[in-house]
């Protein structure tokens, strides 16, 4: 998980290195890693669409050539000021925000359907963007959009509107088994709208 001011925006993000393949871990980080350089060049434009979907281009082709064989998903999204968001994805982490009791989903497989992560040396990114960031934004791994009801994320996310940490273990709580273990690791990122 990753979370950083950029200015007067912010910029979160969600690695998730895919189960079974060795190197997941050190891909994941790697993602992470290569997001904060990215961040701190003069030239890098966050709140750019194409920027994101060229990054992590450039990331799948570096991690693959490495042959660390390990996979990542990725999934960035960028919020400008003004609360535009743009961003992009490769494998199966999603983004999502709450609009009106629903989640309207960014990116991730319930938007596109091809899924090649980040290393795989197939990825191919798909960039989103929306004007405004209306309501709450969920960023997570895979743990929890697979295994999880969107009705019962936005429901937890509603339970909660000021409170981000007893919205976050709600959440948590929608994609657990009834011993109470998940079935998945599960990173999650909320943000509310300024």
């Amino acid at each position: 998980m990753f979370a950083k001011r950029v200015g007067d925006g912010l910029v979160v993000a969600v690695a998730d290195g895919a189960g079974g393949t060795p190197g997941r871990a050190a891909a994941a980080e790697h993602a992470i890693t290569s997001l904060e350089r990215a961040l701190a060049e003069p030239h890098f434009d966050p709140f750019q669409l194409r920027g994101w979907v060229a990054f992590m281009r450039s990331l799948d082709q570096e991690l693959d050539g490495r042959r660390l064989g390990g996979e990542t998903t990725l999934v960035v999204v960028a919020i400008n000021p003004s609360g535009a968001c743009f961003g992009a994805s490769a494998g199966d982490s999603s983004a999502a925000i709450l609009d009106h009791g629903d989640l309207l989903h960014l990116a991730g497989p319930t938007r596109h359907a091809y899924r090649a992560r980040i290393g795989s040396g197939r990825a191919h990114p798909a960039g989103f963007g929306l004007a405004h960031l209306g309501g709450p934004l969920i960023v997570a791994s895979d743990g929890l959009f697979h295994y999880a009801a969107s009705q019962a994320i936005a429901a937890a996310i509603e339970s909660f509107p000021e409170d981000i940490d007893r919205a976050i273990r709600g959440v948590l709580d929608t994609a657990r088994l009834p011993s109470g273990e998940l079935q998945d690791d599960v990173a999650v990122v909320l943000v509310r709208p300024h």
